[in-house]
């Protein structure tokens, strides 16, 4: 593949600043309590619903392809997921590629889960980029595994290997595979796109058998479709409980867009699988 341009300074401190800027304008639905704490040295916004106690943490990592994305630009999803699973959604920052390449953010994501690890139990979750940080984060982490592994619309393979990315690039208007070959070239910084760090989907065998039951959630049209697939085949053939969502006709990360109802359905299916692992009757429906 003939590499695009390498992203610019001003490329990215733009995306930043866009992101920012919706991040500004979410307003968490009534009820949602929000927090800062510094949780292994990273700043970290913790919601909650008001209506009661809850039953664990879900540690959730945002997405934007490892140069971009905040705690902030989460904080409507975290607090619909609160809400519909009746759990705390902890949501930390980690550093980000120019600055802080390959592997920062998996260093980050591993302090902060042992942190959370020894005082709760858990779930652990990331969309998009932050799908594929969670899952890494779980490989290399030496703590027990958590209750549960979710991973939406998971960029899970940074080599972009995957026909999807030809398959579905007329129907995926979010993400490209020239958009994943430049965030990957910023994130690795010459770093090998194999490491099972960077790359989950790209771990050996043993190394997959290690996760906790996981559920994957992805459009059925975009781009990173087959990351998810390929990934639950692998779980499924390891004896690892795994339960994959594709929804069509939505786009890549539509999850975050609530209220829109698909946004809300779609974190409804999460928040059962949350409830099962944290121990209540409920779970997601085949």
């Amino acid at each position: 593949m003939n590499l695009p341009p390498p992203l610019t300074r001003e490329h990215i401190l733009d995306t930043r600043r866009a992101l920012d800027e919706l991040a500004r304008r979410i307003v968490p639905r009534p009820g949602t309590t929000v927090e800062e704490e510094v949780v292994a040295g990273r700043r970290t916004l913790v919601v909650r619903p008001d209506t009661g106690p809850v039953r664990g943490t879900v540690l959730h990592f945002f997405g934007g392809g490892y140069r971009a994305g905040s705690p902030e630009g989460a904080v409507g999803f975290a607090a619909q997921l609160a809400h519909r699973a009746g759990v705390r959604v902890a949501l930390p920052s980690y550093r980000l590629a120019p600055e802080d390449p390959f592997p920062a953010a998996v260093e980050d994501a591993v302090a902060v889960y042992d942190a959370f690890s020894s005082r709760d139990r858990i779930v652990v979750s990331g969309q998009s980029a932050g799908g594929g940080l969670a899952a890494a984060a779980l490989l290399t982490t030496e703590s027990p595994q958590p209750a549960g592994l979710a991973v939406l619309c998971g960029w899970l393979d940074l080599t972009q290997a995957a026909d999807s990315y030809h398959r579905c690039a007329a129907t995926d208007p979010v993400f490209s595979r020239e958009a994943a070959a430049r965030s990957a070239a910023c994130y690795l910084n010459g770093a090998d796109p194999d490491h099972p760090a960077a790359s989950p989907l790209r771990a050996s065998d043993a190394q997959l058998a290690k996760l906790p039951p996981t559920f994957l959630q992805v459009g059925a049209d975009e781009v990173l479709v087959d990351d998810s697939r390929a990934f639950a085949r692998r779980l499924a053939d390891l004896g690892t409980g795994v339960v994959l969502r594709s929804w069509p006709r939505v786009t890549h990360s539509w999850q975050s867009a609530v209220p829109h109802p698909l946004a809300v359905a779609a974190i409804d299916e999460l928040g059962g699988f949350v409830r099962d692992r944290m121990g209540s009757a409920g779970g997601v429906a085949e």
